[in-house]
C-alpha cells in the first residue's frame, strides 16, 4: 500500500511539474506573436488619407452633403481601428463581439448627446440651433474615433519602441 501511495504522489508531483511547464510555455509564446508592426505606421498614413478626403469634400459648397461626408470619415477611421485591433489585441480584449461591437454600442448615444448639445438647447432658436447643426454630431463622432485610433497608434508605437 505504501508503495502505491508513494508512486501516486510521485506521479502527481510529476504531473504538477508538467502542468506548470505547459502554462509557462504557453504564456511565454503569447508574447512572441510576430506582429505586423508596419501596420501601425500604415494606420497613421491611412488616417491622414481619411482626413484629407474629408477635408476636400467639406470644402464643397453643399451643406446638405456635410453630414454624409462626416459619416464617410467616421467609417474610414473605424475600418482602420478594426484592422489595428485585429492585429494587436486578443479577440476578447474588448469583450464579446470585439471592438466593432463596442464602437456600435457607443456610436448612437454619443451622436445623440452631441446632437442635443447643438440642436436642442432650451434657449435656442434659428440660426443658433436646429438641423443645420446636424453635421456637428456626425463630426464629433469622427473626431472621437480619430482620438481612439491615435491613442492606439501612440500606445503601440511605445510598445514597439521597447521591444
Amino acid at each position: 500500500m505504501e508503495i502505491m501511495e508513494f508512486r501516486w504522489k510521485k506521479c502527481s508531483c510529476f504531473l504538477g511539474i508538467v502542468m506548470v511547464f505547459l502554462i509557462l510555455s504557453d504564456t511565454a509564446d503569447a508574447g512572441k506573436k510576430n506582429y505586423n508592426w508596419k501596420l501601425v505606421d500604415k494606420a497613421n498614413k491611412d488616417l491622414s488619407i481619411c482626413i484629407k478626403n474629408r477635408d476636400k469634400k467639406t470644402n464643397l459648397p453643399s451643406h446638405n452633403r456635410l453630414a454624409g461626408v462626416e459619416n464617410e470619415y467616421s467609417l474610414c477611421v473605424e475600418k482602420i481601428i478594426i484592422k489595428v485591433a485585429d492585429e494587436f489585441y486578443a479577440p476578447d480584449a474588448f469583450g464579446e463581439g470585439g471592438i466593432k461591437a463596442r464602437i456600435k454600442e457607443m456610436e448612437r448615444p454619443y451622436r445623440d448627446i452631441y446632437g442635443s448639445i447643438v440642436m436642442k438647447a432650451g434657449a435656442c432658436g434659428p440660426p443658433e440651433c436646429g438641423s443645420m447643426w446636424e453635421p456637428y454630431s456626425a463630426s464629433s463622432w469622427g473626431i472621437q474615433l480619430e482620438k481612439m485610433l491615435s491613442e492606439m497608434i501612440y500606445h503601440l508605437k511605445s510598445i514597439r519602441q521597447h521591444k
